[in-house]
């Protein structure tokens, strides 16, 4: 009797809610923070106040507390980000791999809805001759500069001049377009990716009362034989750097979105801030990114602010990057296209009561299998494992999680109760099992409909901008 009851009770709260397909097509926003770890952020728990803005933008909107990138490095990571699809399927492996064109990109269902599409990134591997442009009106992607000293190491664009050339344009579309044409925007800046250049009295504030040292050593240090390990000293700059420069992001962030709203942009907006991956700082041994699927690599902020009033909230369950395009287009009313993988979590977002016991009911009796976080690093066909690229395959499952190195060696972790993944193979049998077998059925998911993506040599621009960056290629 209480199931029937229950049952009638979820079937009239669904018929009850709210159209969510907007009266018009919202502004669209999507930021992302190239080796932004999700641990930096005061909504993810850190004290060190590092982010005041994005926090205050996560006490107005749902953090997703659980959100997982498919790959631990920027180009494979974005493609499925605009893709939502996974690294099996469009095929990014390589620095020179090129998107293909048969794949579909949120820029591309955007502008066939009329949204005039527009991207600026501070990393310039992110770029149009590698396909990234696709769907785009306009697409401006910057390599490496100098810094203020001529002998400085080059550093990435500095995200207040990318936020300055997006306000440009978007005063260029407003000054020759129709009034009400919806926009997408693309943003995405690098200022946690070393080499470091973070100003001096953010450095100092963070510094404490440590003394001052050598940024361009300490960028050097991050990533020249990044796999053999730094005393604590040497590290904890590393460190300082790092979160110097996610303080200088957060605020030039604060300034942009200052700007943004001043412009009416952000009225009934759809925003998403997240990150392509995370950063290594010797928890595993290692430094940097793009070598391994810990969490420290995998795991990333999102940030999600639906049109309308501001709702607060959390997204407890399992979230991934390809997730985003499916949930942007939900939101803003515009059917998903077959290919993309991802699933909406778009009805999260409503914290209106009623949404609530809906969401509710439909947990007491969805018996479909429990949502799952699938990543990958994968190789060109028949490149060895070696010490810099381990793993292969990662899944996360409630809260365990099975690595799968390139060598076939799999490892099982609880991270409820070892979050740093220190302590491998305390999983109980049966969840090895179910991770074992929910691992099955997300590569092959992965491996349906893949594209043949071209791989073509970096030029010797870009090749010595991946040196500068600390890319082996």
């Amino acid at each position: 009797m209480g199931r029937a009851i229950l049952t009638l009770l979820l079937v009239a709260v669904a018929g009850c809610g709210a159209d969510s397909v907007p009266a018009r097509r919202p502004n669209i926003l999507l930021v992302v923070i190239d080796t932004l770890r999700a641990d930096r952020l005061g909504a993810y728990g850190n004290r060190r106040g590092l982010t005041p803005f994005l926090d205050e933008l996560a006490a107005r909107g749902h953090v997703a507390q659980r959100a997982r990138a498919q790959a631990p490095w920027t180009n494979p990571s974005v493609a499925s980000i605009l893709t939502s699809r996974f690294q099996s399927q469009h095929g990014i492996i390589t620095y020179g791999s090129v998107l293909a064109e048969s794949e579909l990109t949120l820029a591309e269902v955007l502008k066939a809805d009329g949204y005039a599409t527009g991207a600026f990134s501070a990393n310039g591997l992110i770029g149009k001759s590698l396909g990234f442009g696709q769907g785009f009106d306009r697409f401006d992607a910057h390599l490496l500069m100098k810094g203020d000293d001529p002998t400085y190491l080059r550093i990435p664009r500095r995200a207040d001049q990318m936020a300055a050339d997006a306000l440009a344009w978007l005063a260029d579309i407003r000054r020759d377009g129709p009034a009400d044409t919806p926009i997408f925007l693309y943003l995405h800046l690098m200022e946690p990716h070393s080499p470091y250049a973070p100003p001096p009295e953010l450095l100092a504030r963070v510094r404490g009362t440590r003394p001052p040292f050598d940024v361009r050593q300490a960028s050097e240090a991050m990533y020249i034989d990044n796999l053999t390990p730094l005393g604590e000293t040497q590290l904890q700059e590393i460190v300082d750097a790092y979160d110097a420069s996610v303080l200088a992001v957060d605020g030039a962030l604060r300034a942009f979105f200052a700007a943004l709203r001043e412009r009416g942009f952000l009225d009934d907006a759809v925003v998403v801030v997240t990150a392509d991956h995370g950063e290594e700082f010797q928890e595993h041994g290692a430094r940097g990114h793009g070598k391994t699927l810990y969490d420290e690599v995998i795991r990333v902020p999102l940030i999600v602010l639906a049109p309308g009033p501001p709702q607060a909230g959390v997204v407890e369950h399992l979230v991934s990057s390809v997730d985003i395009a499916p949930t942007v287009l939900a939101l803003a009313g515009i059917p998903i296209p077959p290919s993309f993988e991802g699933t909406s979590f778009a009805s999260d977002l409503d914290e209106r009561p009623r949404e609530r016991i809906r969401r509710a009911l439909g947990r007491m009796f969805d018996r479909g299998p429990e949502p799952v976080a699938y990543s990958e690093h994968l190789r060109p066909a028949g490149d060895p494992p070696t010490p810099l690229t381990p793993h292969e395959r990662a899944l996360v499952l409630d809260d365990t999680k099975l690595i799968r190195w390139r060598d076939g060696e799999r490892r099982f972790y609880a991270l409820d109760l070892d979050p740093g993944e220190q302590s491998p193979n305390i999983v109980e049998e049966f969840d090895r099992v179910r991770l074992e077998a929910r691992l099955v059925e997300a590569q092959a998911r992965a491996a349906r409909n893949p594209s043949r993506a071209e791989i073509k040599l970096p030029d010797p621009q870009v090749r010595d901008a991946l040196k500068a960056l600390g890319y082996a290629e």
